[in-house]
């Protein structure tokens, strides 16, 4: 009876041994799996930026979240100090109140907007499988320069995210990154995939 006891015992932290690991698997392989991508829409002046995952990316309310987008319009030969400045960003991540957009750069003939936010989601986040999911809404102004204009969404992490370092395609999820760094983007609304002059990747 004893051996028995001390048998079941084995038994049972063996059980909970390979459920650990198994959990601990499918937690690190839900965190290496590149699955979200990103595109652009315009209509006029407004551009529109959605995200679509291969898999469903579901976190409960309170979930931190961390993200950097970047877009850019060419600047038609003007200097940065002609550089339309967007009337309104908005982020569509419940809890995020605030996006920090930063100062305009000129990269590769491009007027360059990074926009990163951060913070806590006020609801929970369940983002089925290739399904759009509207992320951030740009306000440009009626501005010549924005005239037959082709705004990018793009990353550009060959050129080192640009002078302030951030002008990435970035998207993560209390901690787990869900950047598909291989394909960023996605020709939503018949959109052009390609890549600048210094490789990094870009829709338009």
């Amino acid at each position: 009876m004893y051996t028995l006891h001390i048998n079941k015992i084995f038994t049972m932290k063996l059980i909970n041994i390979i459920f650990l690991f198994l959990f601990s698997f499918a937690l690190k392989s839900q965190v290496l799996v590149p699955i979200l991508q990103g595109a652009i829409y315009v209509a006029g002046n407004d551009v529109n930026i959605k995200v679509k995952s291969s898999q469903t990316i579901s976190h409960p309310i309170s979930t931190p979240f961390n993200f950097n987008i970047t877009v850019s319009v060419s600047s038609n030969g003007q200097s940065i100090a002609n550089a339309p400045i967007p009337n309104s960003v908005s982020c569509s991540i419940p809890g995020a109140t605030t996006v920090n957009s930063l100062p305009v750069e000129l990269i590769d003939n491009r007027f360059t907007y990074a926009f990163t936010f951060t913070g806590i989601t006020s609801a929970a986040i369940n983002w089925q499988a290739n399904v759009e999911q509207q992320l951030l809404f740009i306000d440009f102004p009626a501005n010549p320069i924005m005239t037959n204009q082709f705004p990018r969404l793009e990353d550009q992490t060959n050129d080192g995210g640009g002078n302030l370092q951030q002008a990435y395609f970035y998207t993560e999820f209390t901690g787990f990154d869900y950047t598909n760094y291989s394909s960023m983007f996605y020709p939503g609304g018949g959109g052009t995939l390609g890549s600048d002059s210094n490789g990094d990747q870009y829709v338009q």
